[in-house]
């Protein structure tokens, strides 16, 4: 690459770029080249294109017709820059640039207004076919300030020689995108060229400022838009109960949706979502119809079999203008309840064959929409927190917060000021503003209650009075709030027998459990165990895994009383060692499976036969969770908790054994 800059010796710098540009065209080939290497790429691109160098112009590809469709398609662009250009095209004439070019085009480059300064700029528009139809790219008119303004996605310069075609050789062209700063797309290019057009950083820095106040005047005009968008939006999810109900743009950008995960959609941007292929190809037949037919209020389309989905699709208008659509989707009839809920990424291992899984999949995607409470039963690290975040995704409070509270993280005095919040100055040591607690949090959305066994007796009185009075007083407070929210629960425990023990309200219990699921533990869904192997081997590692029936019953010796969670944990530490996956599994295996309560084994083993190390590889399995551990080898907490001071010592206290040999 050459030291020669243009704006320090421009004639010293295009007598090097026209040496340049000869030896170019004599091979095609760019090695070696002092040219600045994107304009280099851009040439390659261009003769690889097939696009001849001694075209006299750039071709106007669009035909009327295509063209008043494109016009209509960009009337928000048109309308946020036209004013602007007046103004720019003005002050170039008052300034005596009668030859230079105004282009607006739109985010494919493709010329959708042009205003020439003067006589001779206008002529030579019409010479170099510079002209609203035409396609500053690389396809068809080779280098241009436009085309690598797009593709650098910053402000760009292309000088004299550094175009493609000879006849644009003897102009200067530069060029800025418009984007559109709400969905950080590009919308568009704005660009100014001449026949000796002078270009330095004063040049740059206008031309910037003339594509930042077109910028500016289309953030309102959108804003505007999506004001009436985003309130017909809202009307829908009042009115239609659908499985996803979304607002996008004629762009079809989605600027609202009824859930934030969803199958149908993908790639979610930080103000704005797309579409997935499917729903994208169908939604595009409608966004067409909308824009050039004429306006009818009432007019929907409907869509069968889009990714398992039917869709309607009905039109928004701001006055006469079609500014958006609104989209209701709802399963097809003929759709598969046993497909996996949602992908593994998201999922984090929620899919599965066995029949007990699948059971308790389907009746957690059945009650999704409704505002039912749901106990979800299980061993620890079966996933209940997963179910607990894929039924909130699926249900009509999914733009709303999720709010996850471990009630056994909580020490008995404080569980109440943490799920229900304090007035200022509630107790010593209280924060002088007070605090909010867990469920205003979560208010108007859901709260995912987990360890529901640990809530102390009093705490669990005031939950009951909290759901049936649907308000809530902060701890030294004699304000009400009112609260609006779904409970999801999860306990380990059973809470019949902790009923009967005393230590779990009754009342409490029946109001909770309109709905209840259990999921089972990983030693009773041996059938998925080759597929959740396979899946987290795809999460971690990009690589799926074969595995033998060999292998298999290798790894069913373990009981993995951790469940999905001991299971996902062993295949990620195998990504992180750069270490075959089922050689990993297998190896843990052999370390961790112990003697020991096994699947189906009811009796528990006596304190004095439990191993230091078994113990230990027990609570981790569990997360360190005493309770988890203490169910799973069918012993009191309290042995548990004896057994760890014989292991560690009296001073030592509850301290998990952590010494390996």
């Amino acid at each position: 690459m050459t030291n020669v800059n243009y704006w320090d010796e421009p004639g010293k710098y295009v007598a090097l770029v026209k040496r340049e540009w000869k030896k170019f065209i004599e091979t095609g080939d760019i090695k070696g080249l002092s040219v600045r290497d994107e304009v280099l790429r851009s040439w390659k691109k261009s003769f690889e294109n097939g696009l001849s160098y001694s075209e006299s112009g750039a071709k106007l590809v669009l035909n009327e017709k295509d063209m008043a469709k494109l016009i209509v398609r960009n009337a928000m662009l048109i309308g946020a820059a036209q004013p602007v250009l007046d103004e720019f095209a003005d002050l170039l004439k008052k300034r005596g640039k009668t030859n230079n070019i105004i282009n607006l085009c739109n985010e494919d480059t493709v010329i959708i207004r042009m205003l020439a300064c003067g006589s001779m700029g206008e002529e030579d528009a019409k010479c170099q076919s510079i002209l609203p139809g035409a396609i500053l790219n690389e396809k068809h008119t080779g280098t241009t300030g436009v085309s690598m303004a797009k593709n650098s996605r910053s402000p760009y310069a292309v000088y004299g020689y550094e175009h493609y075609t000879q006849l644009a050789k003897t102009c200067n062209c530069a060029a800025v995108p418009i984007m559109n700063t709400w969905t950080k797309e590009l919308k568009g290019i704005f660009a100014l060229s001449g026949d000796g057009l002078e270009i330095s950083s004063d040049t740059m820095g206008m031309l910037t400022f003339v594509a930042r106040t077109i910028e500016s005047n289309y953030f309102f005009a959108y804003a505007e838009m999506l004001q009436t968008l985003l309130a017909r939006f809202r009307d829908a999810v009042k009115r239609y109960d659908a499985d996803l109900i979304f607002a996008a743009d004629t762009d079809l950008q989605v600027v609202a949706s009824s859930k934030n995960q969803h199958p149908l959609l993908s790639n979610v941007l930080p103000n704005s979502r797309k579409l997935s292929p499917a729903v994208c190809k169908a939604a595009k037949k409608a966004n067409l119809r909308f824009l050039f037919e004429q306006k009818t209020a009432e007019n929907a389309i409907g869509v069968d079999e889009a990714d398992g989905y039917s869709l309607e699709f009905s039109p928004v208008y701001k006055g006469d203008d079609y500014i958006g659509l609104i989209v209701s989707a709802g399963r097809s009839a003929g759709a598969d309840l046993h497909a996996p809920v949602l992908n593994v990424k998201q999922s984090g291992g929620i899919v599965g064959e066995n029949p007990a899984f699948l059971t308790a999949l389907r009746t957690a995607v059945k009650v999704a929409p409704s505002d039912a409470s749901v106990v979800l039963f299980g061993e620890t690290g079966v996933g209940k927190e997963v179910f607990a975040r894929m039924i909130y995704e699926r249900s009509n409070r999914a733009n709303k917060a999720f709010v996850a509270v471990n009630c056994g993280a909580f020490p008995k005095e404080l569980i109440g000021s943490e799920l229900f919040g304090y007035a200022p100055g509630a107790f010593t040591g209280a924060s002088p503003r007070g605090n909010t607690g867990k469920f205003e949090a979560a208010n108007g959305g859901t709260i995912f209650l987990d360890e529901l066994e640990a809530l102390s007796f009093e705490a669990q009185t005031y939950l009951l009075r909290v759901l049936e009075e649907k308000e809530l007083f902060r701890l030294g407070s004699n304000r009400s709030v009112p609260i609006d929210v779904r409970i999801i629960c999860a306990a380990n425990a059973d809470l019949p027998e902790l009923i009967e023990k005393k230590q779990f309200r009754a009342d409490l219990y029946f109001r909770l459990t309109v709905i209840q699921i259990n999921i089972p533990p990983l030693r009773e869904r041996f059938d998925d165990l080759a597929g959740l192997i396979s899946r987290f081997s795809l999460l971690y590692t990009d690589a799926d895994c074969s595995i033998s029936q060999e292998d298999l019953r290798h790894i069913q010796k373990h009981s993995w009383p951790g469940n999905v969670r001991e299971l996902k944990n062993v295949v990620y530490s195998a990504s992180v060692l750069s270490l075959d996956v089922v050689q990993h599994l297998k190896d843990y295996v052999s370390i961790h499976a112990k003697p020991g309560r096994l699947p189906g084994a009811s009796a528990p083993l006596p304190e004095k036969e439990i191993a230091a190390e078994y113990l230990a590889d027990v609570i981790r399995g569990c997360g360190g969770n005493i309770a988890g551990a203490a169910r799973q080898l069918g012993l009191a907490r309290s042995t548990i908790y004896r057994r760890l001071q014989k292991i560690n010592g009296p001073s030592a206290g509850r301290a998990i054994p952590l010494n390996r040999k």
